[in-house]
């Protein structure tokens, strides 16, 4: 069978397992990140910035990739993504726009303002309660309801008593000691609100990493889509001439028939291709808020810093700066809290209450008294209900930390797989640009033997289609090298504003 004849289940198994991975979605204070994203996708048109101070991190180019000097503006509108007025959207605008409008995040500032009040009401425990009243009370009873027998009733004791009270005053109660439940408390509505700020952090990394994700589906299934039109001109050029050598006499029908076959396949190509690059439009504008078929149109990716350190210095970053992480770690230091809270239960609590109320028979009254009571509460037995709460917590907070070390385990090993691939991808790519290379050198050979008539019009387009396999197959490692990097840098928490920025700045 010649090389020619598979490329097209090739491409088409490439392409398939692209649109596969286009659909699945992949710091410091979260507000600040926002902001500073928005300040960088400002940054387009300034000289590039140092990734990190100090560390020259490497980048992967697009080299010798065959859509390097390709019209952006041409290419959109021929591709049906965004009108000629409609500037390409930056990698920084993006992300930008999707830290601004996914609804994920009000759902996070929202849970951080619901752990805030929390903070608050625990706060108040340690204060006084001061409330101001004021009573009115008349009684008309019979002597017999004061329990007042017949034998003191007279000529000089009325048959009914009737009396009429006002006060009215302030009181306030104070909570002298509660076992140490206040402070527990206290402490773990902390811990919340730093975990939902964790948490907050989260989805903006989440946001930031899912978009960066689908800008770079999207320029992978542009390119694709250039390399499948290219192929199909290839193709189309040869079918016409060969017909016109078949008017002439110099070839045979078959040869005719050949050429139309693989037209056809180049055609079926191209539209996988094209959908292709609709679904990873359509997943960029679901990252960055926007609605689903809202056109869009993105710059060439023309470089992207890579991850760099040995696994164990990625393994430290890991461990200090994941977000997902420390929220982990957070709840379970809230759950040791909420355990330190149950136990206290068991102490006892002492309370201290008082008024200061005027009284009278008359509005408003004028004589004054007060009243001060001093309580301690120790409770013996509950049947045991007390017990089980403390058991409940002390089983939820274990829960917490099997929750965190398995987390661990699963980064550390997510970690060790991303760096992996960033390897296997970088060394894949050097190998495709030597197979591009070498495909691209066969194909002018083939040019000249096929004008000199030493070729035939078949193994010329043989030729052609080693050539267009080969670009897919370089198109496919550089861009999963972008995505493993994205991968690492996202685990490591490393993916900043700078980043971001440093991604549409970068230079061929």
């Amino acid at each position: 069978m010649r090389p020619g004849l598979v490329l097209v289940p090739v491409l088409i198994a490439s392409l398939a397992g692209w649109l596969v991975a286009a659909g699945e979605p992949a710091w410091g204070e979260p507000a600040t990140f926002s902001a500073l994203i928005g300040q960088a996708a400002g940054l387009a048109d300034q000289p590039a910035l140092a990734i990190w101070a100090g560390h020259p991190d490497q980048t992967i180019d697009e080299g010798d990739s065959p859509s390097s000097t390709r019209d952006q503006g041409t290419a959109s509108e021929a591709w049906g993504l965004a009108g000629p007025a409609s500037p390409p959207l930056t990698v920084a605008e993006a992300v930008a726009q999707a830290l601004a409008h996914h609804p994920r995040l009000e759902e996070a500032r929202a849970g951080l303002a619901a752990s805030r009040a929390r903070v608050r009401q625990a706060q108040a425990a340690f204060w006084p309660s001061v409330v101001a009243a004021a009573d009115y009370e008349e009684k008309d009873l019979p002597l017999s309801a004061l329990g007042m027998g017949p034998l003191l009733r007279g000529p000089l004791t009325p048959p009914r008593l009737h009396s009429v009270v006002w006060r009215r005053g302030a009181g306030f109660r104070m909570p002298l000691w509660r076992g140490g439940r206040d402070q527990a408390a206290l402490a773990a509505a902390r811990l919340e609100q730093r975990g939902q700020e964790f948490a907050l952090a989260e989805v903006e990394t989440d946001l930031t990493a899912l978009t960066i994700e689908a800008y770079i589906e999207v320029e992978k299934a542009r390119e694709l889509v250039q390399s499948a039109e290219e192929h199909e001109a290839a193709t189309r050029a040869q079918l016409d001439r060969i017909a016109r050598t078949v008017e002439a006499g110099l070839a045979v029908k078959y040869d005719r028939l050949q050429i139309e076959v693989r037209l056809e396949a180049a055609r079926e190509t191209r539209l996988v291709a094209r959908h292709a690059l609709e679904t990873a439009r359509t997943a960029l504008n679901l990252a960055r808020g926007a609605a689903p078929d809202a056109p869009v149109s993105t710059r060439p990716i023309v470089a992207f810093p890579l991850a760099t350190g040995t696994l164990d210095e990625l393994t430290a970053d890991l461990l200090a700066r994941h977000s997902g992480l420390q929220q982990a770690r957070q709840r379970a230091a809230e759950a040791r809290q909420l355990e330190r809270w149950e136990r206290a239960g068991h102490r006892p609590e002492a309370t201290l209450q008082g008024s200061l109320s005027n009284y009278g028979a008359d509005h408003p009254p004028r004589e004054r008294g007060w009243t001060v009571t001093g309580t301690i509460e120790w409770k013996l037995f509950d049947g045991g209900w007390q017990q089980a709460r403390v058991e409940e917590a002390r089983q939820k907070r274990r829960q917490a930390e099997a929750a965190v070390a398995d987390l661990e385990r699963e980064l550390r090993a997510a970690l060790e797989k991303a760096w992996l691939a960033q390897e296997s991808a970088r060394q894949r790519l050097a190998v495709t640009r030597k197979g591009l290379e070498l495909a691209s050198e066969q194909m002018r050979l083939a040019d000249i033997q096929r004008e000199a008539g030493y070729l035939t019009v078949v193994d010329l387009l043989d030729k052609q289609a080693e050539l267009t396999q080969a670009r897919v197959a370089m198109i496919g490692a550089r861009y999963d090298t972008y995505l493993s990097a994205l991968a690492l840098w996202r685990l490591t928490g490393r993916l900043s504003p700078d980043l971001v920025a440093a991604i549409d700045q970068a230079e061929p």
